[in-house]
């Protein structure tokens, strides 16, 4: 995003981009898909985002929202791990963000991470975050389902709307983690395949505001544990 300024919307073409991404401005990027549901809509010809030929693991971010960047929307893209990279050492996120207001994380699929999207506030959690939204995604963790690290979705005292995704072969699908965030939060209309955990509602200190979940269906995800599923970092 060196070219980009503030306020700015990048289009992104169809085709593979084996790179790593930091995001430090506020900006939206729109993939071939932005606007339509991953969740089973048909989809156009994808923007994929995957991690370089060669990663390590310290090479675990694909995109990161740095520190304090607020206003980003993500809409429209394919984000990957590939199974190459699964091992009992590597722990990966997708989309993986730093104490950011006003997140937009719309219409992607999310394939094979042991985090696919991490969502972090400060480490007190003491300052809290709002405007997250994350709609219409498909995340298929893979061999991850396997993985006692493996959530779908891991959301830190960032306050916010998570609906009509599709998350399946988790071991847990969505863990949201309030605190004391005093404004409210939103979990609906998701469905979850998921090992362990479906629905993971997670440390809501006194005096935070009320959380609702509504409408959210959840399953039981097959896992032989056999194959790469042997091979994930911590397998159950």
């Amino acid at each position: 995003s060196d070219a980009s300024s503030d306020g700015d919307t990048i289009e992104v073409q169809a085709g593979t981009y084996a790179e790593l991404l930091s995001i430090y401005k506020s900006i939206t990027l729109r993939g071939p898909n932005a606007g339509i549901n991953a969740t089973g809509a048909a989809r156009n010809p994808e923007a994929i985002l995957t991690f370089p030929p060669g990663a390590t693991d310290e090479d675990s971010i694909l995109v990161y929202v740095e520190p304090d960047t607020h206003n980003v929307t993500i809409d429209g893209f394919t984000l990957q791990s590939d199974d190459s990279l699964i091992s009992q050492t590597r722990i990966d996120s997708l989309i993986y963000t730093d104490k950011v207001n006003n997140l937009s994380i719309l219409n992607n699929e999310l394939i094979g991470s042991t985090l696919p999207i991490y969502v972090l506030t400060d480490p007190d959690q003491s300052v809290y975050r709002n405007g997250l939204l994350i709609q219409g995604n498909h995340i298929n963790g893979g061999a991850n389902v396997n993985s006692d690290y493996n959530r779908g979705m891991y959301i830190q005292a960032t306050a916010g709307t998570i609906s009509n995704n599709l998350v399946e072969s988790v071991n847990i699908g969505i863990q949201y983690m309030p605190y004391g965030n005093p404004l409210t939060g939103l979990i609906s209309n998701n469905i979850v395949s998921a090992a362990q955990i479906g629905l993971y509602h997670n440390y809501q200190n006194l005096g935070a505001a009320p959380v609702v979940w509504e409408n959210n269906t959840v399953t039981v995800a097959p896992n032989d544990q056999t194959g790469l599923k042997e091979n994930v970092f911590a397998p159950l």
